[in-house]
């Protein structure tokens, strides 16, 4: 069953109101996406992004007790959204999952049916909807939790017979793949190793603490706008998603945008570096081709570059509605 938005909220405490807030939302999203240069501008972002799935799931679910709304907390992770700097972190990450969570907070125990994962209570639990399959409208999952492993515990390094992964090393961990067997199969475990610090050997990216990266075998503490940095360094030196570290001052200062020279290869993360030249993404109804790709959520889709805009809210108990034409 496929139900519409109701605006019938009545008494809400001060805040934003339930049925502004997916539009706030996705406003504020815009606003972040182009101040960390993902968009040229908003009204190319709104054009560029999906409804959150999630969202419209939880908000639909309001009226049958299995979300939670807080409107005092959509203010605040509105206002986070509109504050938060640009620099790739997991804690940046992890405070921005934490505000979205206390705005829909899931009333699904674990073990019970869901359509989505801000449907499920308790902390980072996810809707798993393994058996699914790719594309299928209003498939029941079950709540899950997501379990923090300990060091030197083994852990999943890709999901085997289910959709996600759902055990995680903690955030001051990451999970190290055995060494090689030479039988040319992908390994499936591996084992959570501390993230190794400033100077410290490491073979990847997330072998480092947060905030720093792996580059000619040792971890690097990435650098804010700015700050001075290593232009050297081919995987990049500065922290921000927007910022590249200039060669002439040896800062990290704003990535070029459409039309200019790359710096070592890199742009403003709505663009991409093609010739040595920073070329923007096509957007909403613009032609396309595999390189570069789709701004935002669009897809490449006989040569156009749209986004799916059907997006349904589903009903526990009820059949799926059919597929549309042409799906």
């Amino acid at each position: 069953m496929i139900l519409a938005l109701c605006g019938c909220y009545e008494d809400d405490p001060p805040g934003i109101d339930a049925t502004d807030y997916a539009q706030q939302e996705r406003d504020a999203v815009c606003d972040y996406r182009v101040r960390c240069g993902f968009s040229v501008d908003r009204d190319a972002c709104l054009a560029s992004i999906e409804r959150d799935r999630a969202t419209v799931q939880a908000l639909g679910g309001l009226d049958t007790d299995r979300v939670d709304y807080d409107p005092q907390a959509a203010i605040e992770y509105i206002d986070l959204l509109e504050e938060i700097d640009c620099e790739a972190t997991i804690a940046n990450a992890r405070e921005l999952e934490a505000a979205a969570a206390a705005v829909l907070e899931g009333q699904v125990e674990p073990g019970e049916s869901c359509f989505a994962d801000t449907e499920c209570s308790g902390e980072r639990a996810i809707c798993d909807q393994t058996g699914c399959g790719g594309g299928q409208v209003c498939c029941e999952g079950v709540c899950t939790e997501v379990q923090t492993l300990s060091l030197g515990a083994a852990c999943p390094l890709q999901a085997v017979d289910r959709d996600r992964i759902i055990d995680f090393c903690d955030d001051t961990a990451y999970c190290a793949p055995p060494p090689d067997d030479g039988e040319g199969d992908p390994p499936t475990l591996g084992t959570c190793q501390p993230r190794a610090d400033n100077g410290e050997p490491c073979d990847r990216d997330a072998a480092c603490l947060d905030g720093q990266r792996c580059a000619m075998g040792q971890c690097f503490v990435l650098s804010s706008a700015d700050q001075q940095c290593n232009p050297m360094l081919d995987s990049g030196s500065c922290i921000g998603l927007d910022k590249v570290c200039d060669m002439a001052s040896g800062t990290c200062l704003d990535a070029p945008g459409d039309g200019q020279p790359c710096v070592l290869g890199r742009c403003m993360p709505y663009a991409q570096c093609v010739e040595d030249v920073c070329v923007r993404r096509p957007g909403a109804g613009e032609s396309c081709e595999d390189t570069p790709p789709c701004q935002g959520d669009l897809q490449c889709r006989d040569g156009i570059c749209e986004l799916e805009s059907v997006v349904f809210v589903c009903i526990e108990g009820e059949p799926p509605p059919p597929p549309e034409e042409g799906e």
